[in-house]
C-alpha cells in the first residue's frame, strides 16, 4: 500500500498536472499516509501480526525481507518479537525424557577425593536443561525458517500444511493453530461468546477461565478437523 500511494503521488505531482486537482489529491494521499502509519504502529504492540506472517508456510521471514528491504531494522525487530513469542511457547512444552537420566543414577559411596573430582548431579542437570532449551530453539525454529522454497507458494490453506507437519514442528504448529484460529471479523467472536454461554450453564457455573478457553479452542480444532 505504501508503494501504491507513493506511485500515485508521483503521478499527481507531474509538471503538467492541474494545481487544484493536485492539491486535492495530495491531501487525500497524505491523509491515507497518516492512517496507515497509525495502524502500522499498532502492530508493534503485539507480535501476532509478525507471527501470522512468519507462520504462513508461503511467507515466513522472506515476506518481510522482500517488503521491508529498505527497512532492515524493522526485519530485525520482527525477528526478535517472533523469537520471544516462540520461547514463551517453549516454556509451556513439558520436558522430554533425557537420554541419560541423571536423577536415577546410583548414588554409590565415594571417597572425599572422588566426590570432589567428579561433576555434581545438580550441575549436570542444569547444564542438560539449558542445552535442551537451546536445542529446541535452534533445531525447530531454524529448520522451519531455512526450509522455505518456491514450491511452497502453491499452498493455499496454512492450517492443512501445519496439520501435516505438526510432528516435525510441534511448538510452531501449536502457535499456528492458536494464531490462525483467531477470527478476523467480530461476528465470529460474537458466536464464540454465545457458544461459551451455552457451555457455562447453571450447573457448570464454577468453570474456570482456562477450562472455558481450552474447551472452546478444542471445539474449534475439532470443527476444523485439526485434531482427531
Amino acid at each position: 500500500m505504501y508503494n501504491v500511494l507513493k506511485k500515485a503521488q508521483e503521478e499527481i505531482n507531474k509538471s503538467n498536472a492541474d494545481f487544484k486537482r493536485t492539491e486535492h489529491y495530495n491531501t487525500g494521499i497524505n491523509t491515507a499516509w497518516l492512517k496507515l502509519e497509525k495502524y502500522f504502529k499498532l502492530t508493534d504492540f503485539s507480535p501476532l501480526y509478525v507471527a501470522a506472517i512468519v507462520l504462513h508456510p508461503t511467507r515466513r521471514f522472506e515476506y518481510f525481507k522482500d517488503k521491508w528491504k529498505e527497512h532492515l531494522s524493522w526485519v530485525k525487530t520482527a525477528r526478535k518479537a517472533f523469537k520471544d513469542l516462540f520461547l514463551s511457547y517453549c516454556k509451556k512444552v513439558p520436558n522430554v525424557n533425557s537420554a541419560f537420566n541423571f536423577e536415577n543414577q546410583p548414588n554409590n559411596a565415594k571417597s572425599s577425593y572422588l566426590a570432589y573430582d567428579e561433576f555434581s548431579v545438580n550441575y549436570l542437570l542444569r547444564k542438560y536443561h539449558k542445552q535442551k532449551k537451546k536445542d529446541i530453539d535452534s533445531l525447530e525454529l531454524n529448520t522451519y525458517l531455512r526450509s522455505f522454497n518456491c514450491r511452497l507458494l502453491l499452498i493455499q490453506d496454512p492450517l492443512i500444511w501445519w496439520k501435516e507437519h505438526q510432528t516435525n514442528f510441534p511448538i510452531l504448529a501449536r502457535m499456528a493453530f492458536n494464531i490462525f484460529l483467531i477470527p478476523a471479523i467480530s461476528s465470529k467472536v460474537e458466536r464464540v461468546f454465545l457458544a461459551a454461554k451455552r457451555l457455562i450453564t447453571d450447573k457448570r457455573n464454577c468453570l474456570g477461565a482456562e477450562v472455558v478457553e481450552a474447551s472452546e479452542c478444542q471445539r474449534h480444532w475439532l470443527k476444523a478437523d485439526l485434531v482427531d
